[in-house]
């Protein structure tokens, strides 16, 4: 008889725990990646690896940026997460596809950058995120990382 009650409790137990309800997600229980939807362009001296805004010799009012329609394009200075100063695109109220900048010093260097990005749902409590698809940047050495979804960093390296 006892085992007969064990086989019924078990029973009774596996039942319960395969039912097909679903599982019910308190999403304030769960900590997200923030979302930042911006690129980050460090400058560095390609032959001392100074950061050229950190150390003066560019300043925010030597650079502009236009995108693909010739509009200007609004950044700021911050620090990252080395105290470096990095110049900064919030890419938050931008269409999905192609997005194009032309980025100019005042000293004659100009380089162009484009990103293909689309639209990344992320999870049911987190997201929505913003995939890069596709980076490319010309007329300067380069790296980029974070590739696969926003945030972007950018090092651009500048020779004299």
């Amino acid at each position: 008889m006892f085992l007969k009650k064990c086989f019924f409790a078990s029973m009774l137990l596996a039942a319960t725990l395969c039912s097909d309800e679903e599982i019910e997600i308190n999403c304030a229980t769960v900590t997200c990646l923030s979302v930042d939807n911006s690129i980050s362009i460090k400058f560095i001296d390609q032959e001392t690896d100074d950061n050229l805004i950190s150390n003066g010799v560019y300043s925010p009012s030597q650079i502009t940026i236009t995108d693909l329609q010739d509009t200007a394009t609004n950044f700021e200075i911050q620090k990252d997460f080395e105290d470096e100063d990095v110049l900064v695109l919030d890419l938050e109220n931008q269409s999905f596809g192609e997005i194009g900048y032309e980025v100019r010093i005042t000293d004659g260097v100009v380089f162009n950058f484009t990103l293909n990005t689309s639209y990344g749902e992320g999870s049911e409590c987190c997201g929505p995120y913003i995939n890069i698809d596709d980076v490319s940047v010309h007329n300067v050495v380069n790296e980029f990382s974070q590739y696969g979804t926003l945030p972007l960093s950018l090092t651009i390296f500048i020779s004299d």
